[in-house]
């Protein structure tokens, strides 16, 4: 009798372990490809954007995307075409975080970074921002749709803008 209760307990551990495994454990590690995919592929962007933009505006309380230089404004605009990146061309950068404000918005949403892993592994769907203070985040789609967007530009349009020809035309 005892040996059956130790071979039960066994074999619980072991199918406790093996549901772990092949189940939970390929969720808890993020991407194993090491790219960037979706959401961590916009806050990247963002992330570099909030970068870019602080190196270039060190004198300066003020952001003006104008005064970028051109390399600067064509690598802004390419990197976020694909994303449909809206963002503030001026905007004073904050180092308060009760007065930071949003500054660039990934329209796209993804759904590829989970709540917990014990979720059960739901999608999480959220777009990636960027505030006046250099940070990143994510944020839901009811915060997104509760969004002001006045002040923001899209990419798209900055894109088609003749002054900064990143087409070539």
């Amino acid at each position: 009798m005892k040996v059956l209760k130790k071979l039960l307990k066994l074999t619980a551990i072991a199918l406790v372990a093996l549901i772990f495994l092949f189940f939970l454990s390929p969720k808890c590690v993020p991407n194993r490809s090491g790219k960037l995919r979706g959401n961590e592929y916009a806050l990247n962007h963002n992330r570099q954007q909030m970068l870019l933009w602080k190196h270039e505006q060190t004198n300066s309380p003020n952001f003006d995307f104008w005064k970028l230089s051109f390399f600067d404004k064509q690598t802004t605009i390419i990197w976020g075409l694909n994303l449909g990146i809206l963002f503030k061309t001026n905007f004073t950068w904050q180092s308060d975080e009760v007065k930071k404000e949003i500054v660039i918005i990934c329209v796209k949403e993804f759904d590829n970074v989970p709540k917990s892993p014990w979720a059960f592994f739901l999608k999480n769907p959220a777009h990636a921002v960027g505030y006046s203070d250099g940070t990143t985040s994510l944020i839901s789609p009811e915060q997104f749709t509760n969004l002001n967007l006045t002040g923001f530009v899209s990419v798209l349009s900055l894109a088609t803008n003749s002054e900064l020809n990143i087409f070539g035309k």
